[in-house]
């Protein structure tokens, strides 16, 4: 009984170690766990700050970049604004030094707008006949001064109210005619075909009055209309067939 009672003893005790040792294991094993745990935080954010620098490093190495083609872009565009200007400034002077010197060209720009001059003066007379019919209902009234009121008034009213009318109308037709150019046509394309028609008809002003007798400024204004016409109808086609 002694005997038995000795290793029930030791069989106690050695199951109390073994517990103790498992619970140790198993506090170690947590710790161990808390250890990997915060090691992998670590190494996340570790990784996350490097990706991020990285990152941050090649992106102002990009805008660094950047910036410099941007100012090469800029420099080459003024270089080849610049060399534009000056060929068109040097291709306006020649042209407009040999118009200068071209008898025929020198004509008809001056029959041009002596013809629009009287054109307005005679749309002018038009409107004064006009003025002075109306102001006539006046002279119908009995009373004398009534009807001189009334027929200078009549008068002013046609004269002034009619023709600043018309004026207004035809500066406001103007303006949208220029608004919608300046929109759909105006670019280099059109400045291009206005200066070389410009230059046939002054090099070639005697040749084109000798095969068509036209006033040659009234023929650039038609050449270019007819030139506005033709993109307008190939810009109606491309739309139609949704290139635009």
């Amino acid at each position: 009984m002694t005997e038995v009672s000795a290793v029930k003893e030791e069989c106690a005790k050695r199951e109390r170690i073994a517990e103790s040792k498992a619970q140790e294991a198993d506090r170690l094993k947590s710790h161990l766990k808390a250890v990997e745990a915060d090691l992998s935080g670590q190494i996340d954010k570790k990784a996350q700050n490097l990706v991020e620098s990285k990152v941050n490093a090649l992106h102002g190495v990009y805008e660094a970049k950047q910036r410099s083609l941007d100012r090469k872009f800029k420099a080459k565009t003024a270089s080849y604004d610049s060399c534009m200007l000056g060929l068109l400034l040097y291709g306006v002077l020649i042209t407009v030094f040999t118009a200068v010197r071209s008898e025929a060209f020198v004509s008809d720009f001056k029959t041009f707008f002596k013809v629009v001059w009287g054109f307005l003066l005679t749309c002018f007379g038009w409107l004064e006949n006009g003025a002075n019919f109306m102001a006539q209902i006046g002279d119908k009234i009995p009373q004398e001064i009534v009807a001189t009121i009334v027929h200078w008034l009549l008068w002013f009213i046609v004269l002034f109210g009619v023709g600043i009318g018309a004026v207004v109308l035809l500066l406001i037709g103007i303006a949208k005619l220029v608004k919608w150019y300046a929109e759909e046509y105006a670019d280099n394309t059109s400045l291009g075909f206005a200066l070389v028609s410009l230059a046939l008809s002054i090099f070639f002003a005697e040749e084109i009055r000798a095969f068509l007798p036209i006033n040659l400024l009234l023929l650039l204004i038609l050449v270019h209309i007819v030139y506005v016409l033709i993109r307008w109808y190939v810009k109606g086609c491309k739309r139609s067939r949704g290139y635009y």
